[in-house]
């Protein structure tokens, strides 16, 4: 199967015509699905701000599935992830459930949450069929093969639709090795992943994200807006040619 494209709104903290901008230009490109990183929005804790905001996007983008990120500062976000923030966000998520199609939480933060709230999102998504993407991201260092697949198959069970691990490469003995962590925790488990090697050296498995047995490649529409990451048409030009 066809990997699906993930666009992200890179406008982050201006207003919301600035944003509604570049989700116009977005909607040219035709993607599978379309990321809002919530957290680098300037009024990322207003959440009536952010609910009218997430309202003008999601009419924007018409039946284009909308992904809803809250990166935690750990893991590359613009704000620290703390208990009175997901006390916050889980009633905005509750709130405006038919405006969004995926929701983005790192694993370490979901791991810690209470088992009523665990129980309580999921019952939430599935319900109004919103899928679940728990992610880790790692912009130290590459870890052992094993510590990977152990990391991947340690949230298996919680009710997670797809897995998104992201590491940084520094060369392609790294690289490698995160493909061979992909192709195990596959084998093994047949659940939707996503592997992306972080940095210029992982860039041709961006271009193939099927060699990590991923099921969305994250691109962009500007050259070098992240070191490693392919433009759309770059991706796309590759898929054909």
């Amino acid at each position: 199967m066809e990997p699906m494209i993930c666009l992200s709104i890179t406008n982050q903290g201006l207003n919301e015509q600035d944003i509604i901008e570049e989700v116009k230009e977005i909607v040219q490109y035709h993607v599978d699905i379309v990321e809002w990183r919530v957290d680098a929005y300037d009024y990322r804790t207003d959440w009536e701000k952010v609910a009218q905001t997430l309202r003008l996007i999601r009419e924007e983008l018409g039946a284009t599935p909308l992904m809803l990120t809250f990166r935690d500062a750990l893991e590359g976000g613009k704000m620290e992830w703390t208990n009175q923030l997901w006390l916050e966000y889980l009633p905005f998520l509750e709130a405006n459930v038919d405006l969004y199609d995926y929701v983005d939480i790192e694993m370490h933060n979901f791991m810690k949450m209470k088992d009523e709230d665990k129980t309580r999102i999921r019952e939430l998504f599935h319900k109004g069929q919103i899928r679940l993407i728990g992610s880790y991201h790692n912009f130290l260092q590459m870890e052992e093969e094993d510590a990977i697949v152990n990391r991947f198959m340690g949230v298996l069970d919680q009710g997670i639709d797809i897995i998104k691990m992201a590491y940084q490469a520094k060369d392609t003995k790294e690289v490698q090795c995160l493909m061979r962590a992909a192709t195990r925790c596959h084998e093994m488990a047949k659940a939707n992943q996503v592997f992306i090697p972080m940095g210029n050296v992982g860039r041709q498995v961006r271009l193939h994200p099927e060699l990590t047995f991923s099921s969305i490649a994250y691109c962009t529409t500007k050259d070098h807006s992240s070191i490693g990451q392919v433009t759309v048409k770059e991706y796309r030009k590759n898929r054909i040619g």
